[in-house]
């Protein structure tokens, strides 16, 4: 299940840009605003991964940006973080999911 905090915002930045470069660069400026702002607002640490999408012939793809400043632990600690926050519950869901399938596949097989 795809949750979106706010799917108007979300369908106006999605909209693809029309190449890899252009993308390519957005996230380069991006990159570089967060930067200024990491000095300016005296951030030590942080962790981003961040997407940014382009036409490539006729189909929509996502080119994947990964960026890690300040201590190697503490980013290693940001990034496990992320990963338990949201990745994690999704395989959990996952597992879950596959578990009550094949509870219920017996019965399945049963009625036929």
């Amino acid at each position: 299940m795809t949750k979106v905090q706010d799917p108007e915002l979300y369908e106006q930045v999605f909209a693809p840009h029309a190449s890899e470069e252009v993308a390519q660069s957005s996230l380069e400026t991006f990159i570089d605003i967060v930067q200024k702002a990491r000095v300016e607002y005296g951030i030590s640490d942080f962790v981003i991964a961040a997407t940014a999408n382009s036409i490539v012939e006729t189909e929509t793809r996502s080119l994947l940006f990964v960026l890690a400043r300040g201590d190697s632990q503490v980013s290693a600690h940001l990034a496990a973080h992320l990963y338990n926050r949201f990745t994690l519950p999704e395989i959990q869901r996952a597992e879950r999911l596959k578990k009550l399938s094949l509870e219920l596949e017996p019965e399945t097989k049963e009625k036929e």
